[in-house]
């Protein structure tokens, strides 16, 4: 099984602290590279291309780490083009480096989030809106309510 971009969000983390908290999104990709080169090296297909799209594969998977992180209030995206760790993030960033143990462990899986996620070719912010309208409104499949209770005779 390859990468997931679950997969690099401890590293965004990281790029992020290293480069003082916050830089822009072509910068935090050189330091994203780096920090993953070991692992890059074992999956050669995450520099290939996305789809049909001209993203790069484990770029694309960084931006759905970036995209997630934010939803968890780890990260802060609300400068356009600027990436920025908040101070949930620098915590889970100081618990993985004391413990060797990311504290966010199967927590994707608490919230009803699937790495596969990302095999879409929708923006990593539409699929994360319309995740959590789902589950704040029960809305699958546009029903909403309808019990089917079959009776006993």
């Amino acid at each position: 099984m390859g990468l997931t971009f679950f997969d690099y969000e401890i590293p965004l983390l990281k790029a992020l602290a290293k480069t003082g908290g916050s830089a822009k999104t072509r910068n935090v990709y050189a330091v994203v590279e780096e920090i993953m080169s070991p692992k890059l090296k074992n999956y050669p297909e995450e520099y290939g291309h996305y789809k049909l799209q001209t993203d790069i594969i484990w770029k694309n998977k960084t931006q759905w780490a970036r995209e997630y992180l934010k939803r968890k209030g780890q990260l802060d995206g609300s400068v356009r083009g600027v990436w920025t760790i908040t101070d949930a993030g620098k915590e889970r960033l100081r618990l993985f480096e004391t413990t060797g143990k990311d504290p966010d462990e199967g927590r994707s899986t608490l919230e009803g989030i699937d790495p596969t996620v990302a095999e879409t070719e929708e923006a990593p912010e539409q699929v994360f809106n319309r995740l959590e309208k789902i589950q704040a409104h029960g809305d699958i499949l546009g029903v909403r309510g309808i019990v089917y209770e079959p009776i006993n005779e």
